[in-house]
């Protein structure tokens, strides 16, 4: 596949945005990450977007366009809940099973 620059030049740039778009983080990868607004990423269809700027816990990553949220904060929320959930799944079990055995 090529492109014709000379014919086509928007699709150069969506080309490059599309390949850099598969990568999650410039730390992460060791990637080079295209700098692109929000409002270019909502334009392109794209779901999240890099600012180059660390967020307000200082990562540097990817952001998603639906609500401008670090990648790396949402997965360490996610991550986060997860583990506070099974915890109180297993507290209340351990509840479950107390009342069980005084009965």
């Amino acid at each position: 596949m090529f492109i014709i620059i000379n014919k086509y030049p928007f699709m150069v740039d969506l080309f490059l945005f599309a390949i850099y778009s598969y990568c999650t983080t410039e730390y992460e990868q060791g990637k080079i990450m295209k700098i692109i607004s929000r409002k270019e990423a909502v334009e392109f269809g794209q779901t999240r977007f890099y600012t180059g700027k660390p967020c307000k816990k200082g990562h540097i990553a990817e952001r998603f366009t639906s609500n401008g949220v670090c990648v790396t904060c949402a997965a360490k929320h996610a991550s986060d809940y997860r583990k506070e959930i099974n915890r109180l799944l297993q507290q209340a079990r351990k509840m479950v099973r107390a009342a069980q055995e005084v009965s």
